[in-house]
């Protein structure tokens, strides 16, 4: 019989990766980034 927390935490981690991709928190999203310089000052 599987442990009804690690079910609850299985879909707590499904819902946090789904918020994170949503806003921008996800490693790929983060290298898809291109940041932009000052300018050199």
């Amino acid at each position: 019989m599987k442990n009804p927390a690690l079910q609850v935490q299985a879909e707590a981690e499904r819902t946090f990766l789904q918020f994170a991709a949503r806003f921008g928190l996800t490693p790929s999203y983060l290298q898809s980034i291109r940041w932009r310089g000052d300018g050199g000052s």
